[in-house]
């Protein structure tokens, strides 16, 4: 049996993707760990949620279900995978390649597991916010696309929404690396012109629609799985955080379109916009980065 400890896909996916600029305000740099980029939103509309600030346009929807499938997603410590459990043969105990071969398929079954587990949550969340951000609006459509033109509603620029278009970017990557969803991914720019969070949510929608029709690729000790993390097979994982993280700023943007009062007068942390920065560290932990890293260099 393989168990992975809880996954900081954050961690992985640097080592690709990120920003070699060293500029202390880079937005890769100022990215929150994805784990706790849940955390810290799930702490947002909790508490704009307990002081009645969110509003439903729905009567039978609240924020609750949402609350509990980010805390459901936040709450993987670890997965646990055991591929030979399948195989009657003795080939394990007398073969150390058959032994080998079971040992890395168990660990990719176990990361396999804990990405869809957290993104099958996060969709969760994101329909049921839509649901109550939606209201009355968009009454014929399936949630998803409700949920797509409630955020082509709402064009936010980079600096109004920072580093959207950049996790946009990273997210479409990652599954044009697969190769399995590129015609429907080349609508979105080309025969939809959708940008922004409006690409995002179609990227998520063309995405989980996929995973429900059994249409995923899964990663094998067979196929082109390796261990320096650019193998093909690889990013069938990665992309379930990228996607992943896509589905958390949609969620801020669909609860910063419900909130009862937007004021941006009051300090940044309970203004309405801080919605749109959850995803990013604050300058007090940016700047408590910086000196970890010199104190550690030295």
């Amino acid at each position: 049996m393989m168990t992975i400890k809880a996954i900081d896909p954050a961690t992985e996916l640097s080592a690709l993707f990120a920003c070699k600029c060293g500029k202390p305000m880079c937005r890769w740099r100022a990215l929150r760990p994805f784990r706790d980029h849940i955390k810290r939103l799930f702490q947002a509309i909790s508490v704009k949620h307990e002081r009645e600030r969110l509003s439903s346009g729905d009567p039978e929807v609240t924020w609750d279900a949402t609350l509990f499938s980010l805390q459901m997603a936040a709450s993987l410590e670890d997965a646990s995978a055991n591929t030979a459990y399948v195989d009657d043969s003795d080939a394990i105990v007398y073969c150390d390649a058959a032994w080998e071969f079971e040992v890395l398929s168990s660990e990719i079954a176990a990361k396999y597991v804990a990405g869809l587990s957290i993104f099958n949550f996060l969709w969760s969340a994101y329909e049921n916010a839509v649901k109550a951000a939606a209201g009355t609006q968009f009454p014929r459509d399936k949630t998803a696309v409700r949920g797509r033109k409630l955020a082509e509603g709402s064009p936010r620029s980079e600096d109004d929404f920072p580093a959207v278009n950049m996790l946009y970017r990273i997210a479409e990557r990652c599954c044009r690396i697969c190769g399995d969803l590129d015609p429907e991914i080349d609508l979105i720019s080309g025969k939809y012109k959708l940008t922004g969070t409006g690409a995002a949510a179609e990227l998520a929608r063309i995405y989980r629609n996929h995973l429900a029709h059994g249409d995923d690729w899964v990663p094998t000790a067979s196929s082109d799985w390796e261990r320096n993390g650019r193998g093909k097979a690889n990013f069938v994982v990665f992309r379930m955080y990228a996607v992943g993280r896509l589905l958390l700023l949609l969620i801020q943007e669909l609860a910063f379109q419900s909130l009862t009062s937007r004021s941006a007068c009051k300090p940044a942390k309970h203004s309405g916009k801080a919605f749109l920065r959850l995803h990013l560290l604050t300058k007090t932990e940016l700047a408590d980065g910086n000196r970890l890293a010199h104190m550690h260099a030295d």
